[in-house]
């Protein structure tokens, strides 16, 4: 039986570790083209990464899970622009712009097979990232990541973890380095 977004949503909303559920896991698969193309898009116009602004919407992705009222309308209108605000944001704060490329050539972007037998696979291939995550990153870095991911603010981490701010935000940077060079 396939989920709606919404469905997927209030899953993840209510579970105490929704970075390890299969829900999380359709819902990165789901958007990821959608990801992929605004990727494409900004990137061109601004000549920035494109792997940069993917990583930035995907934590959009994330965002929106966390922040999402299903009162206010649907989970996918919310969700991109979540996703593209985050990436607007990167490319301001990295002194790019963001216009819109109209060229971009979208036949480079791959199409996503469906999706119902891929879920054991996704699943295994994240206990697989998240087991060379703990070769590349210090246990400090991973933890950092882990609850950054999860939605906690660099504040929030920082009083977790009894961190100085500085640090979190340091740690944060030594890992995007770190799997820049690994990915």
């Amino acid at each position: 039986m396939a989920f709606t977004d919404e469905e997927l949503v209030e899953v993840l909303q209510n579970h105490t570790a929704p970075m390890e559920t299969t829900e999380i896991s359709q819902l990165i698969y789901r958007y990821s083209r959608i990801i992929r193309v605004k990727a494409a898009k900004l990137s061109k116009s601004a000549g920035i990464d494109r792997d940069d602004l993917f990583q930035e919407g995907f934590l959009g992705l994330l965002d929106a899970v966390r922040a999402y009222n299903k009162e206010r309308g649907r989970f996918q209108t919310f969700a991109e622009t979540c996703i593209a605000n985050r990436m607007k944001n990167a490319l301001i704060k990295w002194g790019g712009s963001y216009q819109v490329a109209d060229d971009y050539d979208f036949e480079q972007i791959t199409d996503d097979a469906t999706l119902t037998e891929d879920y054991v696979i996704i699943k295994e291939r994240n206990r697989e990232l998240y087991s060379k995550l703990e070769e590349v990153l210090s246990k400090k870095e991973l933890s950092v990541l882990s609850l950054y991911l999860e939605g906690y603010t660099y504040k929030q981490i920082a009083a977790r973890l009894s961190l100085p701010f500085k640090s979190v935000d340091n740690s944060l940077s030594r890992a995007r380095q770190k799997l820049k060079k690994w990915l």
